[in-house]
């Protein structure tokens, strides 16, 4: 059962992380979150130690569901395995864009508080996965600049479509799959 505590943590976690995909870190102090919250000011101190405390907890939160997904990764072919990994990231973070929004502002604007986040909170064994597939097949320099290349290829796609506000499955899978023909193509 969760106490009154945890349920006033959250809540000004999530409140804040609302409000951080839609304004952005710069645009997020401490009053905004109190009225938003409908608390005072020291209550949010009496939680958090910090803004940065608060928004390193929002960072780690939104990335432990960003990166909370899995497939299938044991595909034998290059292209199957990413096209299934990139509908997975597609579906998995359509479905939480505050999250992804909120990953990518911390890479943007504050990547020191993705830098408190400790490593194993990130799911990183499918991009692992993903990376060492693209050094084997192009080389360890080609393949990480084709790894990053398709990393950030991928986070646009998803920017687009939330933007678009395009989440058919159609779209997706042919996101997905153009991603993945471009980079291991038949």
């Amino acid at each position: 059962m969760i106490t009154e505590k945890e349920h006033t943590r959250t809540h000004i976690r999530n409140t804040t992380a609302k409000l951080i995909a839609e304004l952005g870190f710069s645009g997020v102090k401490t009053k905004k979150i109190a009225e938003a919250c409908q608390v005072s000011d020291g209550l949010i101190f009496k939680y958090f130690k910090s803004l940065d405390g608060l928004f390193t907890e929002v960072c780690e939160h939104c990335v432990k569901q960003f990166t909370n997904f899995a497939i299938d990764a044991n595909m034998s072919s290059n292209q199957e395995m990413l096209q299934a990994f990139t509908f997975a990231f597609f579906e998995h973070n359509l479905n939480q864009p505050e999250s992804f929004l909120i990953y990518m502002r911390s890479v943007y604007e504050r990547k020191d508080l993705l830098e408190k986040i400790p490593a194993h909170t990130y799911n990183s064994g499918l991009m692992q996965e993903i990376e060492f597939r693209f050094v084997s097949k192009y080389g360890e320099v080609d393949g990480l600049l084709l790894f990053r290349a398709f990393r950030n290829m991928l986070y646009q796609e998803i920017f687009n479509t939330l933007l678009e506000k395009n989440d058919s499955p159609f779209a997706t899978k042919h996101a997905s799959y153009r991603l993945s023909l471009l980079f291991f193509p038949e």
